[in-house]
């Protein structure tokens, strides 16, 4: 049997509100993940995604969706309105928490006006915004030593 501790979102961030990168991440990286997760094994229409089906691990922050929407269950729901959920629910745990990434506000914004089709651009965009950092540093890198292959050739 499993001996997680699922709790609602909002509860996950009242309890972790002191650690707004913590809420962050499960709202940027696991909530998108089990939206999608969801929507994938669904068999049939499952109505619209809503802030109470989210339950979050309290140990871990893995995010399950735990019931049907509140649209009847029957109700072709698009991508895109699944993006403008999520965004909806993770604004409204945003405002819970004392301070957020200015960042993190823009881009659950986007998400709320429908900016990303689905929920796979949702994901690929939070990845594209965590390993950008890295390429700037390969690009430092690489011309740090080129100007030391030129200093020393001369």
């Amino acid at each position: 049997m499993c001996d997680r501790m699922l709790i609602s979102i909002d509860e996950y961030a009242a309890r972790h509100g002191n650690r707004p990168g913590e809420v962050a991440d499960v709202l940027l990286r696991q909530l998108p993940e089990a939206v999608a997760r969801w929507r994938s094994e669904q068999p049939e229409p499952c109505g619209r995604l809503l802030k109470e089906c989210v339950m979050v691990d309290d140990a871990t922050g893995w995010v399950e969706i735990v019931a049907v929407g509140g649209d009847g269950g029957s109700v072709a729901v698009s991508d895109l309105d699944d993006v403008k959920d999520y965004g909806a629910i993770a604004s409204s745990v945003l405002a819970m928490l004392p301070h957020t990434p200015a960042r993190v506000v823009r881009f659950v914004d986007a998400c709320r006006r429908g900016e990303y089709a689905s929920m796979g651009d949702v994901m690929l965009a939070v990845e594209r915004r965590k390993s950008d950092s890295i390429y700037i540093l390969l690009i430092i890198l690489l011309a740090a030593l080129m100007s030391l292959l030129l200093l020393l050739s001369q």
